[in-house]
């Protein structure tokens, strides 16, 4: 599942909700948002967050999006 990959993989790089949520210019809610299943991110987001997390956005599209 794509909440709880993007979660994970957040976790793996020691990153706060608060720091991905100002390297793409959202809200630590929007992020919290994405990892609780209740919506993804917009595909325009998906480089950045792969190069935040270190996983190609490829990947992200692999999850069950």
């Amino acid at each position: 599942m794509f909440a709880d990959y993007i979660k994970n993989a957040r976790g793996r790089r020691g990153l706060s909700q608060r720091e991905v949520a100002d390297c793409l210019y959202v809200s630590e809610k929007t992020v919290s948002a994405w990892e609780n299943g209740h919506c993804i991110p917009q595909p325009s987001l998906w480089a950045k967050l792969g190069d935040i997390y270190g996983i190609t956005d490829s990947n992200l599209n692999h999850t069950g999006i």
